[in-house]
């Protein structure tokens, strides 16, 4: 119970922080953070009704998923990218007011890692 209250107090915080002024810039509205491992939130705040499309991308600009959200006051969704293979990747959002990404990596230590820690 105090690891899922900790988690959702640094979540609410990186939301305030990341949309303090709320005026639809991509730099306040977006925002996509590293978890553990090869876990990835992409969070969304807008407070007007919109259609928010994501897509992670590999290095060769090729589309390995795709997701579509009707928001209306904002979101939060969770991407584990264990089933990647060793690479880098762009997580993408695109909304009306324009697009924001993210490069990320994954590397095999990491996946070996996360399963480790799923056995145990």
């Amino acid at each position: 119970m105090k690891r899922i209250t900790l988690t959702v107090a640094v979540i609410v915080t990186v939301m305030t922080t990341a949309f303090a002024t709320g005026n639809g810039s991509k730099k306040e509205r977006a925002a996509i953070i590293p978890g553990n491992d090869v876990t990835y939130k992409v969070l969304y705040q807008n407070d007007e009704p919109t259609v928010v499309r994501i897509k992670i991308k590999n290095d060769k600009g090729e589309v390995v998923r795709a997701d579509k959200f009707k928001s209306t006051d904002g979101f939060m969704q969770r991407y584990d990218m264990s089933a990647l293979e060793e690479g880098t990747y762009f997580v993408e959002l695109r909304d009306k007011h324009g697009v924001v990404s993210e490069k990320v990596e994954i590397k095999e230590l990491a996946k070996t890692s996360k399963i480790i820690l799923a056995k145990n």
